[in-house]
């Protein structure tokens, strides 16, 4: 069979499984990605231990994962966001997604560099990459619970624009650590205020000029809006991250919610509902794709840290989340604009890792010595957030369901 035609079977066989995993698991505690990302991990495992080494090699490739799933799911995500919802948790979302990663990244950084006995600077490079959250696979409970709009935009929120300064901060320490650049503090802060200065308008203005196009070719088809925001989001990223060097997920954000603001009808017709459903099923194929990549990698890999380390990591990965969400939370109580305890609850256990993370690691040089240490815990913590951390918001939210007058939950008629 030639390479096409294989990678048109793999293609369409993966389509169908992740529909008959999806259809299946509807009524599951584990989410329907939990289940896509133990198959994608028992492929790794039966082609690395069984005699299935012609199997096809599914590589888990990061410029792929970074330069176009990333931007085109967090254009995706922007498109579906609750503006009015995210407006009322603006302080939140940027507390927990600037300060919030930089500290995660010094919480989880420092105590593994003394388990693994490597430079402070390498642990927290570590600490930056894992520092990115992906709701996605607790996105299922939340909607079967029915959690309040305010919430759902809070976690989703603090996911998107974290993604954007985890990047940021990553490729800040990748240059001091990898390539042994020296260290200015002032340069570093510049680096970090151009990166994220700069995307910002960028994507103001792209998400602009794309809904300025379509409203002057007034075309009615689903065809043009979704191939608009197919290459504004892929190109736009291309041009931060390859040319101008600064935040390609902050742009791609900024351009999605741009667009989104400006191209917004009192009352949805039928090609926004078109629309809006494309974005769906864009955002749930290319994560199905993801999770169960980043599964067959899991599997494929070797792993030979001692468990020590792995304990180690995952307790400063729990603990660090624990600091960030509760101190954010007498913050924000101390400003007189509290977030309910219940909230803070959930965004604990919300605090999943994904493939984003994985990837910013696979781009380390082989040659680097830890690299093989950071993917072995970048597996172990992302597995674990993915399958345990929903199972336990799953118990938590049905313990809460009983208790009246909870600020978790939609109130009937809204």
């Amino acid at each position: 069979m030639s390479d096409v035609l294989l990678q048109i079977l793999i293609f369409s066989s993966l389509l169908l499984l992740f529909a008959g995993v999806k259809h299946y698991t509807r009524h599951s505690r584990l989410p329907a990605e939990a289940w896509i990302l133990l198959l994608g991990i028992a492929y790794g495992l039966l082609k690395k231990h069984g005699d299935f080494l012609s199997w096809p090699a599914l590589d888990f490739d990061p410029d792929v994962i970074l330069f176009f799933f990333l931007p085109l799911l967090i254009y995706a995500s922007g498109r579906h966001v609750d503006a009015q919802a995210m407006r009322a948790n603006t302080g939140a979302i940027l507390f927990y997604a600037v300060p919030g990663v930089i500290a995660t990244a010094f919480l989880i950084g420092l105590p593994l560099a003394w388990a693994l006995g490597i430079p402070a600077l390498h642990g927290i490079l570590f600490g930056a990459a894992i520092g990115a959250t992906d709701p996605i696979a607790v996105g299922s409970v939340f909607q079967r619970f029915g959690l309040t709009s305010k919430l759902e935009m809070l976690v989703e929120g603090e996911s998107l624009f974290n993604d954007g300064t985890t990047v940021v901060v990553f490729t800040l320490l990748f240059a001091l650590v990898i390539e042994q650049q020296e260290f200015v503090p002032v340069d570093a802060g510049g680096k970090l205020l151009y990166a994220v200065g700069l995307a910002i308008p960028i994507g103001l203005a792209v998400g602009w000029l794309t809904s300025k196009v379509l409203s002057v070719w007034n075309e009615e088809q689903v065809f043009y809006s979704a191939s608009m925001g197919l290459a504004s989001a892929l190109l736009l990223f291309m041009l931060c991250e390859y040319v101008l060097h600064c935040s390609g997920v902050i742009a791609v954000l900024a351009a999605a919610l741009v667009y989104q603001h400006l191209s917004r009808q009192p009352t949805q017709n039928r090609e926004s509902i078109r629309l809006d459903a494309f974005w769906s099923y864009i955002n749930e194929t290319l994560n199905s794709f993801l999770f169960f990549l980043l599964g067959v990698a899991t599997g494929l890999h070797e792993f030979n840290l001692p468990a020590f380390a792995l304990a180690i990591g995952l307790g400063a990965m729990l603990l660090a989340r624990l600091l960030v969400v509760y101190s954010g939370g007498l913050l924000f109580l101390a400003l007189h604009k509290p977030l309910p305890a219940s909230w803070q609850h959930v965004m604990v256990l919300g605090g999943l890792r994904g493939a984003v993370s994985a990837a910013l690691i696979l781009m380390i040089p082989e040659s680097y010595p830890n690299r093989d240490h950071f993917l072995c815990l970048a597996f172990f913590l992302t597995a674990f957030t993915l399958i345990v951390q929903p199972l336990l918001m799953h118990s938590y939210l049905t313990r809460q369901q009983g208790k009246e007058e909870s600020p978790l939950f939609r109130r009937p008629g809204t």
